[in-house]
């Protein structure tokens, strides 16, 4: 029996349709050809798993649970209620509700109540207050912490928080208060209040430009400005301190270097310290004591005293006042005679008395 060979250009092929533009068919001389767009729109549901080269894409555990609109990458025994709300890894998680909070690999946390726009990055057993909104919790998996405030951050490590800059530094630029051991290794700057309610310790230059109060130790290492600065612990300010306004130290300050104060230095009894320079600019009175080779002629040869030969006279006291000497006080010892005398010397400009202390009184040093 004799066969008719038909070749495929004789066969009418159906027409291949792709209403979603997904697919295009392509006719050639022994068939067609169909192919994936590689330009998708549209939705797509994958009732299976996603994998590129046999790696999945998105994935999630059997044991998490979550309602339309909200979505959970990885992890497990998590579950999620409220809309718009997304989880990233973490384990029993099962207090997330609200609207459009965020959880990055945390266990154990609590959303609050109808609270919204919160995120918590890890945290173990960290949670907000009910209705809390737009604040965030940075912790470790160790602490437990509770954010009450609205738009706040808050922040807990175990063992603690080092901040770095490689150019402009740290800088606060509002009020700061710190509840624990707060240690710089390099400089810092506050630029508003500052309250620290444990010890500081700053390696580099501290800048202060406004009141700061320590309520424990300060330990400054490096050249630093201060505003107004209280501190109720020990003081220790290695470098080049300047305090721009009023500084209470109500324990000891131990300063290796040149320390400035621009304005008053109220010491803790609440009087104010003073140098010679302050005296002369605030009151115009000094004291200062220098030594002297002679007396008047009134006191050593004159007829009022006739002290004789004075070997050693020194001016132990000098009271100046606008640039004259108020008085000065004289001790005389070592007279030519035998017997041991000593003469306490008032000398003003208008007036010269001797106090004699006898024989056997003094004890010469």
């Amino acid at each position: 029996m004799a066969f008719t060979k038909i070749q495929p250009q004789q066969l009418q092929l159906p027409t291949f349709l792709s209403h979603s533009g997904d697919i295009t068919f392509t006719d050639n001389v022994t068939g067609f050809d169909a192919n994936i767009n590689r330009n998708l729109q549209g939705d797509f549901d994958i009732n299976g798993t996603l994998t590129i080269s046999s790696n999945e894409v998105i994935t999630t555990s059997n044991s998490n649970t979550t309602s339309s609109s909200n979505i959970i990458l990885g992890g497990t025994n998590n579950s999620i209620t409220g809309t718009n709300n997304v989880l990233l890894n973490g384990t029993a998680n099962t207090s997330l509700s609200g609207n459009y909070n965020v959880l990055i690999n945390g266990s154990l946390n609590d959303f609050g109540a109808s609270g919204q726009n919160n995120t918590i990055l890890a945290g173990r057993q960290c949670s907000f207050d009910d209705q809390i909104t737009g604040s965030v919790i940075l912790a470790d998996h160790k602490t437990t912490e509770t954010n009450d405030k609205n738009h706040s951050l808050l922040v807990s490590f175990d063992s603690g928080i080092e901040f770095k800059s490689l150019n402009s530094g740290v800088v606060f630029s509002d009020d700061v208060t710190f509840n624990d051991l707060t240690y710089f290794n390099d400089s810092v700057s506050f630029e508003d209040q500052v309250n620290l309610n444990s010890n500081m310790v700053v390696d580099g230059t501290a800048v202060f430009n406004a009141a700061t109060t320590v309520n424990s130790s300060l330990d400054v290492t490096g050249a630093s400005t201060l505003g107004a600065l209280t501190v109720t612990g020990n003081a220790q300010l290695d470098g080049t301190i300047s305090v721009g306004s009023t500084a209470y130290f109500n324990q000891s300050v131990t300063v290796d270097a040149a320390l400035t104060v621009t304005d008053v230095l109220t010491l803790d009894d609440g009087s104010d310290a003073a140098s010679q320079v302050w005296v002369n600019e605030r009151v115009g009175f000094s004291l200062t004591e220098s030594v002297d080779t002679g007396l008047t002629y009134a006191l050593e040869e004159g007829a009022d005293y006739s002290l004789g030969d004075i070997a050693d006279l020194e001016n132990v006291l000098t009271g100046t006042v606008l640039g004259s000497d108020i008085f000065t006080g004289h001790v005389l010892t070592g007279l030519s005679s035998s017997t041991l005398e000593a003469y306490f010397v008032l000398q003003g400009a208008n007036f010269t008395g001797a106090l004699q202390f006898p024989a056997g009184t003094f004890t010469a040093i």
